[in-house]
């Protein structure tokens, strides 16, 4: 389980019993207090770490955790979140919670501290919102919108890593050939070359199933056959024009 997982009851708990705030459960059927927010018919649903509630007034908990401590700052990037999550689930304050990672995957460390709704901030933002909203119907995402880890060096150097393999590939490709035909011109059917064996077959034929006539004249007999796999998803880079 990974570490903020694992230890977010204890550091929540521990700081609503020594602020005397009472931690409010999640409606009936859910693990989390969910935020359902919808801008241009574009639906998010988040989950909150948690709701308090004291003298009455309910308030966002989220629980962080790192290596390094806030000491009452919260990061920018975190900032974004909560006073998404305020703005949608009308709640006035966030109480930070934060558990100190050690590096033998104990906690140290905890605090605790306050961040005011900034009601002006989701006016600033949401043009923004709806900007990234439409490239994403598009299916295109801007280059400012890529996680933090992807540096435009880190970018530069894959598509460098790319041309060098296009290259590699043309190159074994060609030699392929090349090797071939001097075989087939002196009557060489295998040799050793260093650390692999070239070998050439015989020309061929094979049978094969024509699937898609076959369906396509036996339609509720192929359907009787079909097999549903699930195929797991990932990323899909497509090489664009230069400057694209």
């Amino acid at each position: 389980m990974e570490f903020g997982h694992k230890y977010e009851s204890l550091i929540i708990n521990s700081d609503a019993f020594l602020e005397g705030y009472t931690l409010v459960p999640p409606p009936a059927g859910q693990e989390q207090h969910e935020i359902v927010s919808e801008i241009d018919g574009f639906t998010v649903v988040c989950h909150m770490d948690g709701i308090g509630i004291k003298d009455g007034q309910k308030f966002l908990i989220e629980n962080k955790t790192g290596s390094t401590p806030f000491r009452g700052v919260l990061p920018d990037y975190y900032n974004c979140q909560v006073q998404w999550y305020m703005y949608w689930a009308d709640l006035p304050r966030c109480r930070i919670t934060f558990g100190q990672r050690m590096p033998d995957g104990t906690v140290g460390n905890m605090e605790g501290f306050w961040i005011e709704r900034d009601n002006k901030w989701f006016d600033k933002v949401l043009p923004e919102i709806k900007l990234f909203i439409a490239d994403i119907r598009k299916g295109e995402v801007p280059p400012k919108y890529l996680p933090a880890p992807i540096e435009k060096s880190e970018v530069a150097e894959y598509l460098n890593i790319v041309q060098i393999y296009e290259q590699a590939e043309s190159f074994i490709t060609r030699f392929r050939e090349t090797l071939a035909e001097k075989m087939q011109e002196n009557g060489i059917k295998k040799c050793y070359l260093g650390g692999f064996c070239a070998s050439l077959t015989e020309d061929s034929e094979t049978k094969t199933f024509d699937s898609t006539r076959f369906k396509k004249e036996n339609p509720e007999l192929a359907a009787q056959y079909e097999k549903i796999s699930a195929r797991k998803g990932g990323l899909r880079l497509t090489k664009t024009k230069k400057g694209n």
